[in-house]
């Protein structure tokens, strides 16, 4: 749970419930949905629900790779503890990257 939830010392800065774990399932599950639909996986409705979808995604995860400029994200500065560490290797730079690939097909199609 360290590696999951941000830190202040040992004691864990928010604790998500269940509800809030599903909402997050959903909302990126819906993330890729429509990036599958920018992409060509399917041919329904406006052309344009899906680009301005993955824009959508693309600026959140380029919010959420900036961060909150204390807990999380490039500019955090609360440092030294497990969710920090992995924050910085892995969890910033994944949504960074998401970002830009997201900005990548919505202009790229």
């Amino acid at each position: 749970m360290a590696a999951a939830v941000p830190s202040q010392g040992s004691k864990p800065v928010i604790s998500p419930g269940a509800a809030a774990s599903v909402a997050v399932g959903l909302v990126l599950l819906i993330a890729a949905f429509l990036c599958l639909w920018q992409g060509g996986a399917f041919a329904f409705g406006p052309s344009w629900v899906p680009r301005v979808g993955v824009w959508a995604v693309a600026v959140v995860m380029a919010a959420r790779a900036v961060g909150d400029f204390k807990y999380i994200g490039v500019f955090k500065r609360v440092r030294g503890t497990v969710f920090s560490r992995m924050d910085t290797l892995f969890y910033s730079p994944l949504c960074a990257a998401v970002s830009a690939l997201a900005v990548w097909l919505a202009v790229g199609f």
